[in-house]
């Protein structure tokens, strides 16, 4: 039982995990929708960026949105990707990269697209099971509180 509820428990950490994440990227999603057209005559009213990067409060870049990439680091030592990528990338106090959302083909933004409405799903149906592993958990409890009880009374009839 308890290695059921441990499981929930980083099951639940998990979601809330990615639920932050989803709400990052919309958030960044939304900034980018709301920017006006780089196409525009007027340019100067734009803002064009190669990357924005969130810092925490001791300057260390958690959240970077950057078209390329840079290298991932980790310890001091930079590492080549594979391929150039675009995208988010979430990076730990120290500054090393642990996650993002990337795409290696800037073309394809339909695939981030895709890629959020199956999180969404994914986090519905997550809650969805994780109601029901708790609800089967409670009907269990409760069957071997019913079961102890008409233990009790068998015995007490004697």
């Amino acid at each position: 039982m308890d290695s059921s509820l441990d499981r929930i428990g980083t099951l639940e950490r998990r979601i809330s995990l990615l639920r932050i994440s989803l709400v990052i990227v919309i958030l960044c999603l939304s900034f980018f929708a709301a920017l006006p057209s780089a196409k525009s005559s007027t340019p100067e009213t734009h803002l064009r960026v190669r990357s924005l990067a969130v810092v925490d409060e001791h300057g260390v870049e958690r959240v970077l949105i950057a078209a390329p990439l840079p290298n991932p680091a980790s310890g001091g030592k930079e590492s080549a990707r594979r391929s150039r990528s675009y995208g988010i990338q979430l990076n730990d106090a120290k500054g090393n990269e642990f996650g993002g959302f990337t795409i290696a083909d800037p073309q394809n933004w339909i695939a981030l697209l895709v890629f959020l409405a199956v999180s969404l799903v994914a986090s519905n149906l997550s809650s969805v099971a994780r109601e029901r592993t708790r609800d089967a958990l409670l009907r269990r409890d409760e069957m071997a509180r019913l079961f102890d009880l008409s233990r009790d009374i068998l015995l007490t009839t004697d």
